[in-house]
């Protein structure tokens, strides 16, 4: 794995697969968010969803 200096401290880098995975779950907030909007839009009532991710922020890539 990759490393980077930081305050001459080693970090490890995230993998590329990791990457993508974080990318791909931001795609998809944002497209529950877009999704979301167009429902209010149109007149339709507010959906309860929970979410079964126990973090209720998306993860920091670094």
């Amino acid at each position: 794995m990759a490393g980077l200096y930081h305050f001459g401290k080693r970090m490890t880098l995230p993998s590329s697969v990791q990457i993508k995975h974080d990318l791909r779950l931001l795609m998809l907030a944002e497209s529950i968010k877009d999704l979301e909007q167009q429902l209010v839009g149109l007149g339709a009532p507010p959906v309860k969803a929970t979410s079964k991710h126990p973090a209720t922020d998306l993860p920091q890539l670094f």
